[in-house]
This record gives C-alpha cells, sequence and structure tokens, in this order.
C-alpha cells in the first residue's frame, strides 16, 4: 500500500494517494476472523478498471448499503497500524459480510473513495455503474435485525415463491387474499412488512448497484435472500394484489419501482442525477446523446445540475417524456418559478434570480415525486402522432421554445380526486359514488350509466364510443397498465368494460338508480377484474381533476387545471399538455408562478414561433423620470463607433428623446423669460401638432406595428412641436403613447375587492347581488369583523370571536371576512406533508386502526401519509375566529372560494388543510331551527364494542367510522350555533330580512353588531321600521296580546305579528346607509363623475346593535337639580 499515515493524536489516519488515471478503483481485502468481535483489518490497493469489464486479474465483489448517521464513530485497520474512520452502517456490513477462513475482496464506496476530495468523489461516481457490473457479485447489507424478524420475512419470501409458482396453489391464494381477504390474519405479514421498508429501498443509488446483470444478495441481520427471488414474488403482489398490500401495509412498490424512485433519504440532491450515469438506458438509440456525455461534478450547483440534465434530454429527443416529469402536487408545483419569461435583452431580471427551489416550469425537480407519468415509453399514447419535437432552449435565459397545436378548452373540471376515491369498499346508502358524480357533473349525463353509444336523450360521445367506456378508459390511462404483458391494441373494449363494470358493480349501492342493470349484469356475469381497476384508477387519478372539454371530450388533467385552460397537443408529444388560456395573444400560463407586480409587454411573434414572446419592462420605462435619468446614460453606454444600430426602430425612438449634455443647463424653450424674471407662457395646441391621423394609426395596429412600439415611433417624428419639448416633457408624452398603444399589464394577486370589481365589470353582476367593494367593506366594518383571537388552551366550549353570516353571493361575502380574520389564505410557510411513494400508499385503516387505540399496527420507521388517527367523536372545528354560514340548501354556494384554494364541495381534502376547513362551519336554516327533523343529527349512530368491531369487514368498519365522524361534526356546528354568543351578524342574501334577524338575533351576544346588505332600500326600509321608537314605545305600553305573560326569555325567541313583525326592543341604534365611491373624470373645464352603465347597484346597508332588554322598570337614581337658564 503506498500511501503515508498522518499522526493525529495517539492515532495515526489513514491518508488516501490520489489516482493516477481516471480508469482505477480501490478494492478493500477484507481479513477473516474467526469471531465477529474482532476488529477489522484489510488492506487497500489501486487497480486499474479498463473498459466495461474489468482485466481478468480483478476479482472482487461490490457491497451497497445506506450511509445512515455521517458520524464515524467506528475504524478499519489499514495496514501496518493505520486507521480509517468509517460509519456504524458499512462497519456492521462488513461485520457480517467478513468471511472466517479466507479475505474476501470487496468494493464499498465509503471505504474506496475520498469521500473528502469532491474532484475524486465526482471522478468515481462516473466509474461507478462499471463497478457495480464488473463485480462478480453485489452483497447487498439491509441493517441489523433488531426485532428478530429477518428469519419469518425470508420465510414468508419462500412461500409465497412457491405458491405464485404453482398454477392451483396461486388460484387458492387468489382467492384467499382477494374475496376473503378481510378474514386473513395480519400477523404473517408483519415481517415482510417490515423488509419492505428498510431504509435500503428508498436509496436513489440502488439504480446502479442493482440495475445491473450482475447477481445480488440481500443480508438482513443473520438471514440473507437472493434479489431475484424477492423482485419476482414483489412483482406478481404489485400486479395482482394492491388491497393485499394495502391491509397489511406491504410497501412492495419500494423494491419493484426501483428505476422510477423520486424521493429517497440522501443527503446531497445532485446524486438524484448522478446515480443513474451509466445506467443501461442511457446506451439506447432513443436516449439523446447528450446525456450520454454528462459526468458527476459535485462543484456545480443543484439547480445548474437539474437544468443541465433537462437541456440535455430535451435535445436532439425523440420524446418529451422529461416533460412529463414536472408533474407535481399542487402546492409543490405552485411555488414554482416560471422561467420562460425574459427581458428584453434576453437575461434573466435580478428579482427572479434562483432560488433553492425555483427551477424553471419545464426542468423536473428531482427532489420531488412527480406523479403518474402519462408519457412514459412504454405507453402507446400517439397524439402527435409521428410529429417530432420542435423546440430550442435558450441556455443562456433558461428559456424553452416549443411548438404545438391548440385542440380543445377545458370547460368544466371536478374536485381533486382523492388516492382512495376508486378503493373496492361498499358504498353507504347515504352517499354518492365518485363515478356516479363524475358521471351527473362532469360528464353531464342525466340518464343512469349504460352501455349505448348513445343516452335516452340522444347524447353522444364525439368519437362514437360509449360514454361509459370513455370514462372509465379516461381513469385509468386506456388501461394501459393492466395489459402491459399484451399489445395494447389487441385488447378488446370488452374486456375494459367488463373490468369498470365489475368494480361498479361490487362497489355501488345496490339500490343506486345510476347504475343500470346491464351495468350490474355486466359486472357479475362478465368476467371482470374489479380490484385490478380499482388499483390503476386509484393509481392515474389520484391529485388530478377529470374534466369536460368544450368539444365535450372527457380530460384528466392536474390539479391546478381549471375552466377556461386551454388543452394542446405539443410535437412529438404522446399525451396533451394543458395550458392556462390566453391573455391577448399570448398563452397566460406563461405567467403562472411569476411575481406578481411585474409589468409585461406582449411582443411579436417570431419567425416559426406559434406564441407570443413576453418582456418584463424595467421600472425605469415606467416613470418618467426614471426614464429622463436614465436614457442618456443608456445611449452613451450602448454607443459603438462604426457600429450599425441593431435595430431602427429603437433608435428612432432614442434620437426623438432629448437629453441635456454635461455641463449644461436645459431651458424650457416654451417658456419666454421676460426682463426681469416676468414669465410668459406660450401654449399651442397639443392635436394641432400631432400629423399622423387616426386612420394611419388604425392602419398601423391591423399590421402588428410592433407591438405598438412603432405607432409611438411615428407619432414623435410625426409630431410638428417634438423639438419644442422639454427632456422631461418629452420622457411623459412618450410614456403616455406608450401605455396607450403599447400592449402591456401588470399581474396583480386576486384578493376580496378585486373578485368583486371582476364579478361586477366582466362576469354576472347579479350573482353577487351587484355588491361593489365599498358595500363589502361597510358589512365589515360595522359587523366589526376582526381576526377572533387564538384558542384557549384547556377551553372546550366556543369561545373569542365568532361571526354569524348569511351569504347568498357564492361565498364572496364569505371571503371578505375571512380576508379581515385571517383566515382566507393558506400559510406559505406551513410545511407540507411529504408523498414518497410512487405506488399507490396504502390508505385503507387497518383492523387496529380503526379501533381507537388498539396495538396490533405494523412498526414503521418512514413518516405514514395518513391523517393523525383521531377519535371519531374528538373536535373538528375550531372554537374561536370562526365564521359560522347558515344557507338554506342542503350545501352552501361557496363557488368563488375556489378562486382561494378553498373547495367547499371536497369534505375530505388533503393535508395541509386551508384555514377555511376548520373555521368555516356551515349549518342549514333546519339544522339551526329544528335540529331533531335533520337526520344526521338527530339520529346517532350506535357505539359498537371493540371486539364486535374488529370482526367486521373492512368497509364496514370504514362506514361505521365515517357515519360517527358525521355526526361529530354535525353536532359541534348546530350545538355550538344554538348556543349563541356570538360576536356579530353579517348578511347578504336574497332572503326577506325580517324572517333572517328574527331567527339570528338570539344567538347573538349582547352588545354585536348587525349590518345587512341588499340592492334595493326597500327592505331594509321595513326592517328599520320594525325597530323604530314609535314601535318601540308601542311595544312598551301596550304589547300585543300574544306576547302577554312571556318572560323576557322568551320573547327573544317570539315569532312575531301583524303589527310587530319582531320584537322591538332586541335591537337599538338602528340606521339605514349607503356610500357609493364614484369614479369621476377630469376634463378640460369641468370635472363629473363617470358615466358608465356597470358598476353594480346603488347597494344599501342596514346597521345596528343587539340589545338585551332589562327585566322591569328602569329608573335614573341620584339627585338632580332644575337647571337654571
Amino acid at each position: 500500500m503506498s500511501s503515508s499515515p498522518a499522526e493525529a493524536g495517539s492515532r495515526r489516519l489513514y491518508e488516501y494517494e490520489p489516482f493516477q488515471d481516471g480508469r482505477s478503483i480501490r478494492i478493500l481485502t477484507l481479513h477473516p476472523a474467526q469471531s465477529q468481535e474482532e476488529p477489522l483489518r484489510g488492506d487497500l490497493s489501486t487497480e486499474p478498471l479498463d473498459g466495461p469489464a474489468p482485466a481478468p486479474e480483478i476479482d472482487f465483489e461490490a457491497v451497497s448499503y445506506v450511509w445512515g448517521s455521517r458520524k464515524r464513530v467506528q475504524q478499519l485497520n489499514c495496514g501496518d497500524g493505520w486507521l480509517l474512520p468509517v460509519t456504524q452502517s458499512i462497519y456492521d456490513a462488513l461485520q457480517r459480510l467478513r468471511l472466517p477462513d479466507r479475505p474476501r475482496r470487496l468494493w464499498a464506496d465509503q471505504v474506496c473513495i475520498n469521500q473528502e476530495d469532491v474532484e475524486e468523489r465526482g471522478q468515481q461516481v462516473n466509474l461507478m455503474n462499471n463497478v457495480y457490473r464488473s463485480a462478480r457479485q453485489v452483497l447487498v447489507w439491509l441493517g441489523r435485525d433488531k426485532e428478530g424478524k429477518a428469519k419469518d420475512a425470508v420465510k414468508m419470501v419462500e412461500h409465497l415463491q412457491e405458491v405464485f409458482a404453482n398454477e392451483e396453489a396461486r388460484e387458492e391464494f387468489r382467492k384467499a387474499h382477494s374475496d376473503n381477504l378481510h378474514l386473513q390474519d395480519m400477523a404473517p405479514w408483519k415481517p415482510f412488512a417490515k423488509l419492505a421498508m428498510l431504509p435500503w429501498f428508498n436509496r436513489i443509488w440502488i439504480v446502479q448497484e442493482i440495475g445491473t446483470k450482475t447477481p445480488a444478495t440481500l443480508f438482513w441481520g443473520d438471514a440473507e435472500v437472493s434479489w431475484d427471488a424477492l423482485s419476482a414474488v414483489v412483482a406478481v403482489l404489485n400486479e395482482r394484489y394492491h388491497h393485499l398490500r394495502a391491509r397489511f401495509a406491504v410497501m412492495t412498490p419500494n423494491i419493484r419501482y426501483l428505476h422510477r424512485r423520486f424521493v429517497e433519504p440522501e443527503e446531497d440532491p445532485r446524486d438524484r442525477v448522478f446515480a443513474f450515469l451509466g445506467h443501461f438506458s442511457l446506451y439506447k438509440d432513443s436516449t439523446p446523446p447528450g446525456l450520454r456525455e454528462l459526468v458527476a461534478n459535485y462543484q456545480r450547483s443543484v439547480e445548474d445540475v437539474y437544468c443541465d440534465v433537462a437541456m440535455r434530454g430535451l435535445e436532439g429527443a425523440e420524446s418529451l417524456i422529461m416533460l412529463s416529469a414536472t408533474h407535481y402536487g399542487g402546492e409543490i408545483s405552485r411555488s414554482r418559478q416560471n422561467s420562460i419569461l425574459t427581458n428584453a435583452d434576453g437575461a434573466m431580471p435580478s428579482a427572479l434570480s434562483f432560488k433553492l427551489n425555483s427551477l424553471p416550469s419545464w426542468v423536473p425537480d428531482w427532489r420531488q415525486r412527480a406523479h403518474h407519468l402519462f408519457g412514459s415509453p412504454d405507453t402507446p399514447h400517439r397524439a402527435a402522432g409521428d410529429t417530432k419535437p420542435q423546440l430550442s432552449i435558450d441556455r443562456s435565459a433558461l428559456t424553452l421554445n416549443i411548438t404545438g397545436k391548440h385542440m380543445d378548452t377545458i370547460k368544466l373540471v371536478s374536485w381533486v380526486i382523492r388516492g382512495d376515491s376508486f378503493h373496492v369498499r361498499a358504498q353507504r346508502e347515504d352517499a354518492t359514488h365518485p363515478m356516479v358524480a363524475l358521471w351527473q357533473r362532469i360528464c353531464r349525463q342525466r340518464s343512469p350509466m349504460h352501455l349505448s353509444a348513445t343516452s335516452p336523450t340522444g347524447r353522444h360521445y364525439p368519437t362514437g364510443e360509449p360514454p361509459f367506456l370513455a370514462l372509465a378508459q379516461c381513469l385509468t390511462n386506456a388501461g394501459i397498465g393492466m395489459t402491459r404483458a399484451r399489445e395494447h391494441s389487441t385488447i378488446p373494449d370488452s374486456e375494459h368494460l367488463a373490468n369498470a363494470t365489475a368494480y361498479l358493480g361490487r362497489t355501488a349501492r345496490r339500490l343506486d338508480p345510476m347504475v343500470s342493470d346491464e351495468i350490474r349484469d355486466l359486472g357479475r356475469d362478465g368476467g371482470g377484474d374489479a380490484f385490478k381497476w380499482s388499483h390503476e384508477a386509484s393509481l392515474i387519478s389520484r391529485h388530478r381533476r377529470l374534466g369536460l372539454s368544450a368539444q365535450g371530450y372527457f380530460v384528466l388533467g392536474p390539479d391546478s387545471m381549471e375552466p377556461g385552460d386551454t388543452v394542446v397537443v405539443l410535437y412529438g408529444g404522446t399525451a396533451p399538455t394543458v395550458s392556462l388560456g390566453k391573455y391577448g395573444s399570448f398563452p397566460s400560463n406563461l405567467l403562472l408562478e411569476r411575481p406578481y407586480h411585474i409589468t409585461y409587454e406582449v411582443q411579436d411573434k417570431r419567425e416559426g414561433e406559434t406564441f407570443s414572446r413576453l418582456r418584463v419592462v424595467p421600472g425605469t420605462e415606467l416613470n418618467a423620470d426614471a426614464l429622463i435619468d436614465t436614457t442618456a446614460e443608456d445611449e452613451a453606454a450602448n454607443a459603438t463607433p462604426d457600429a450599425e444600430p441593431a435595430n431602427q426602430e429603437s433608435d428612432d425612438i432614442n434620437e426623438a428623446m432629448i437629453a441635456a449634455a454635461v455641463g449644461e443647463e436645459l431651458a424650457l424653450v416654451d417658456e419666454e423669460v421676460a426682463e426681469g424674471g416676468v414669465v410668459t407662457r406660450k401654449t399651442f395646441d397639443e392635436h394641432a401638432r400631432q400629423t399622423l391621423t387616426t386612420e394611419e394609426i388604425e392602419e398601423l395596429k391591423r399590421k402588428g406595428a410592433g407591438a405598438g412600439k412603432e405607432i409611438v415611433a411615428k407619432l414623435l417624428l410625426r409630431h410638428t412641436a417634438i423639438d419644442q419639448k422639454t427632456a422631461y416633457s418629452l420622457a411623459k408624452y412618450k410614456l403616455l403613447k406608450e401605455k396607450k398603444y403599447v400592449r402591456r399589464f401588470t399581474v396583480l394577486p386576486l384578493d376580496v375587492a378585486m373578485m368583486a370589481q371582476w364579478m361586477l365589470e366582466d362576469k354576472d353582476a347579479s350573482k353577487i347581488l351587484e355588491m361593489r367593494q365599498e358595500s363589502l367593506a361597510l358589512v365589515g366594518c360595522w359587523a366589526d369583523v376582526h381576526f377572533g383571537g387564538r384558542p384557549v388552551e384547556g377551553v372546550t366550549t366556543p369561545h373569542g370571536g365568532r361571526w354569524l353570516a348569511v351569504d347568498d353571493t357564492g361565498g364572496l361575502l364569505v371571503a371578505a371576512m375571512a380576508e379581515r380574520m385571517g383566515i382566507l389564505y393558506r400559510d406559505e410557510d406551513e410545511p407540507k406533508q411529504e408523498d414518497d411513494q410512487t405506488e399507490e400508499a396504502p390508505t385503507e385503516e387497518t383492523a387496529a386502526e380503526e379501533a381507537n387505540g388498539a396495538e396490533d399496527t405494523v412498526s414503521t420507521t418512514r413518516p405514514s401519509r395518513k391523517r393523525p388517527h383521531k377519535d371519531d367523536l374528538s373536535l373538528h372545528y375550531a372554537l374561536t375566529n370562526s365564521i359560522t354560514l347558515i344557507h338554506a340548501n342542503s350545501q352552501p354556494n361557496l363557488s368563488l372560494l375556489r378562486y382561494f384554494g378553498f373547495d367547499a364541495s371536497d369534505p375530505s381534502p388533503h393535508e395541509p388543510y386551508h384555514p377555511l376547513f376548520t373555521n368555516l362551519l356551515p349549518i342549514s336554516w333546519l339544522q339551526t331551527l329544528s335540529p331533531q327533523d335533520d337526520p344526521t343529527y338527530a339520529e346517532q349512530p350506535d357505539e359498537v364494542p371493540l371486539e364486535e368491531l374488529m370482526a367486521w369487514k373492512t368497509n364496514r368498519r370504514g362506514n361505521y367510522h365515517r357515519k360517527r365522524r358525521r355526526w361529530a361534526r354535525t353536532q359541534q356546528i348546530v350545538d355550538g350555533t344554538r348556543a349563541g354568543g356570538f360576536s356579530g351578524l353579517a348578511v347578504a342574501s336574497t332572503m326577506e330580512p325580517i324572517s333572517i334577524l328574527r331567527n339570528a338575533l338570539p344567538l347573538l351576544a349582547g352588545g354585536s353588531p348587525v349590518a345587512i346588505y341588499s340592492p334595493t332600500m326597500e327592505s331594509l326600509a321595513q326592517l328599520a321600521d320594525c325597530f323604530s321608537i314609535g314601535r318601540r314605545g308601542a311595544w312598551v305600553s301596550s304589547p300585543p296580546p300574544e306576547a302577554e305573560g312571556k318572560s323576557l326569555a322568551e320573547l327573544v325567541y317570539w315569532q312575531g305579528s301583524t303589527e310587530f313583525p319582531i320584537n322591538p326592543t332586541l335591537m337599538v341604534g338602528v340606521a339605514v346607509q349607503t356610500s357609493r365611491a364614484k369614479r369621476w373624470q377630469v376634463l378640460p373645464g369641468r370635472t363629473h363623475p363617470m358615466m358608465m352603465g356597470k358598476g353594480g347597484a346603488e347597494g344599501y346597508l342596514f346597521t345596528g346593535w343587539r340589545a338585551i332588554p332589562a327585566e322591569g322598570r328602569i329608573s335614573a337614581r341620584g339627585k338632580f337639580q332644575k337647571r337654571r337658564m
């Protein structure tokens, strides 16, 4: 060994000698030992690795393991007393792999690579695939067997291997673990589940270590099993026993889909790319040549590496699979910037410089897990036919220019489909089946599900196939994953229908009128596989939305898909992509994830491109003062002797800009200074000096005119008095013309005021009762809506600020209140829950978990995707800072809240929750006034003993818990609402105000404000008259006969009479008011409000305070003297 030791205290630490060439590796010769207690000893030698295969004299085995803790707490004795510190993990591995009677030649990265030398580490990483391909065997160390489950796990693998190899035993196993799965014991599967959860299976590097033809053996404690045996068993479980894996928490996708892993606990994010260097797929003919030339370099930044890989994968590629990997969950995708926008000079704006998690939208972030890839290479989709990708990449600006064809527009979208929406379980009687809901609401089918191509109403799918088949195909990506062993084109439609109907017949309610008899008959007798269809639909559609296009096609798109989005087929793509609709003549998806408050300029289309680019307009072009300060400076910097200007149009504009020379002071040429300093102003008609006619301007607009710049240039050139303007006047004049003719716009964040204005001026104002911004603000002010405080620890009853609301504006009033209370927007700093499974992770609750506290659960070392388990009857909603919404229908109309990220129609959203999920409490008028007539509240589900519950089937237990949780939520809202004590009431409704107050006033605390909006005055005037002084005096002096003999508490709930529609003593300070902030127009010689047809109703507001009538007579106390006048 040609290395030298270095003194370090009392120990001599081993120092690596650098490699002399780029094709050598170090081999560890591990000395034998008779006992595990003996220290590790070995020798390191440098040996050549020539080409893809080693020289004949090199014979070694490669070690694969998990680093674990980076602390080097153990040591390896190298040579003559030299010590090499190592981690506990590799120390345990070498101890287990050490032979008792002979040396063992091994390669392990921690020992054979100088990890402190970044350059050497990168050079050796480039050889790693050759190392594992050249090894005689790969020895995988899974870790210690601390719980003693390794041998049982290996026995289960060997047993399953025998079962799957025997046809009769395999069929018996299928019946037992499909139809009778609920009868199977969980205990035998726990060791195997533990094996699948071991950290080694989450490592990215195993695609090189196991992704070769070299045989491999896995060691777990004292047990061992071959990789071929384990992977064969896992392949069968993944393909056919999805619900078995879900029930027993067997995470076999970790083992099966090693080549699709996107999440693993490696320390360096660059290893997520470098781990694939040398992978066999890189040497396929279809692989872009640039990827083969990529080398590991740990001196480059993470963003630089990821962008380089994306550019290499797209340039010269035959497919666009690289773009398919950029689809993440909503929380992830919305946190990334879209860097397709450029400045005028092609550089990225400094304000948009890269951060750690800010990659261009077309660059996959390998640190995140992408959803199922629609455009994977093994799919038969050919949306773009035989076309090839037409793209170019600007490496300096990180801009991807790609060509495609507009196909359709999204018309309707569904809710975000949950991962367990299509699991096989019986549907409860009071719930709507997910497929039925999609059939009715998205597919717009009124008749029951049928197998014919035309519905009874005459509607048909555009392709002519049955709509039910199209829906089933769309939800499963054409069922490709169910038939990978056969050519997809040879699979008949009848087989796809059989699988889908088998699932529907097994899970739909027995008497569901939307499921026809022919569907049920085919599902029962067609021989389809319900579990196979369920598995594929769950895998494909989770975290996505189903949409209906304008032409009537079904579209399965990302969770960010919205109505108005455009469906585009990119040339060379296998599947259509969805981008947002257009603003003017450019795709608005160019704006996604960009910062707000930036002004953009729409440029003309370049030759060969199908879309317009955007230019970020710097602030110096938006202000006359800044414009005049920078014009002369820019001209001097850009001036080059003997050089022709690159843009004559730009030069024309700059030549028209007058700037003062150095040391020269400009005088106002349109002012004459008389003797004595008296200024006499010269005025002239601005319009008379402009010779460019309106007809010529319109002609320039029709021609495009350089995105408006040519018009501005000609206006400057054709102005006969341009030379008489000062520099500031000229800059101001140019700026005004640019605002008028250049296509510029500024993107602003959506808030409630902007939403109200948009609904008033661009959408249907009647849907928000023509409620203007001022009216929204007044309601919030008069109702005193504000942050209601944080919950008090230990208090289990409602407290703090709580407001009642009656909202018939589609959620606009609720949004305005929530904005004031700080619960309208998600907390961007809230940590996101990691989702580290490529395959569908188990979401079925196990029997022990559903039993609320049983300890018979599968131990796991990785975070679970399930929500923290809580008791069914625990509190579900916030006790303070909440809005209780009273509505007239079975469900409230809160459609506008979707624009703020909250979907009220989804009862079980994914974590992290939107604040409104816990702080918005919907309650119907029926539940408010007569809760016992509402079966959801009145019928409390019976509590089942634990022993009996454990014997139930999984679906039945799930229905039991869902009913109890639903009842608990309803009970919390109803009981909390009827207890009263609310801090205020805000109303914007089409209901009669008197009837609202008659039932809502008793729920308010004393002194609570009331604010009621109405587009007309009549109803509010009638309501105010009910609380007039005269009516209150009449009530006190001569109460109505119906009120005699009743206590004040009873009169609070008095339902009124003809003379007294409502108890007039319950409110004080009643008033009706209006306030409208009109836009004003300033013209020469006059100023008047804008004469606009739009803008909402005048809007009126009823205000007052809740009063608590006092018992008995009220008299003044004290000694009062008569004042003298």
